[in-house]
């Protein structure tokens, strides 16, 4: 623990930033969706900011300059929790997810009622059994038919089937898995890219809720993902070492 204060201590910078984005997803848990959406757009520019300005404070955050593989491991499954937490408090304790479409929607705000908004330690370990169906509006469709001199005939009026769609909720198990595979792989699981890829036609009226967490939700895993990188470079730098003046 001693340790671990002086390094926060040292390289503050990645760590303040951290922070700021995990408590934007609790704001956006409890529904200051503007205070969350504040702070979110204040990482990021930190993130920029530090890049550009220390960006080896930026990676010694991260890594420590001790060079051990075990804390790099460490680090690794310690930033994965926080994401994660970032990304289930954040953006997916809410949300609903719905495969019934040739492109999966997420719905953001499916299970605030259910939730309430609070957190239970079960929702981590148990898969909630929350789940909900929407049925899309009835379109009528016209045809019209015309006969030679352009005159309408008759009006075929066809009334759509309602469309039926099943949304099941998203646990922080599963949440924890994709962040797993964006670390690892890199680059956005099927989940995540869903998640960042607003559907208009299927968010209805007046949801503008999802678009913003959408455009959030992607600045942030650019962030992870910029964070994956970093982890993957200095893995290899690590490895290099340990063969060649250890081996």
């Amino acid at each position: 623990m001693k340790n671990f204060c002086r390094h926060i201590i040292c390289f503050p910078y990645i760590w303040l930033i951290i922070t700021i984005l995990f408590a934007a997803s609790l704001f956006s848990l409890y529904g200051n969706w503007d205070i969350a959406r504040l702070m979110i757009f204040g990482g990021v520019t930190l993130v920029v900011i530090l890049l550009t300005w220390h960006p080896l404070n930026a990676v010694y955050g991260l890594m420590g300059t001790s060079g051990s593989i075990s804390v790099f491991f460490v680090n690794l499954i310690l930033f994965c929790f926080t994401f994660s937490g970032i990304y289930y408090w954040g953006f997916f304790k809410t949300a609903g997810i719905s495969y019934d479409i040739n492109q999966p929607h997420i719905d953001y705000e499916m299970f605030a009622d259910s939730t309430n908004k609070r957190f239970w330690i079960a929702d981590i370990w148990e898969r909630p059994f929350w789940d909900s169906t929407i049925v899309r509006p009835l379109e009528t469709e016209t045809t019209y038919i015309y006969d030679s001199t352009g005159t309408t005939i008759v009006d075929t009026l066809y009334r759509a089937t309602p469309e039926r769609l099943y949304y099941q909720n998203i646990d922080f198990v599963t949440v924890l898995q994709n962040t797993a595979l964006t670390f690892l792989m890199q680059e956005p699981t099927d989940l995540m890219a869903t998640a960042v890829t607003y559907n208009a036609e299927y968010s209805g009226i007046g949801q503008t809720i999802n678009k913003q967490k959408t455009e959030q939700l992607h600045w942030i895993l650019l962030f992870q993902v910029l964070v994956g990188w970093i982890f993957f470079g200095v893995f290899i730098s690590l490895l290099y070492n340990k063969f060649r003046y250890e081996s």
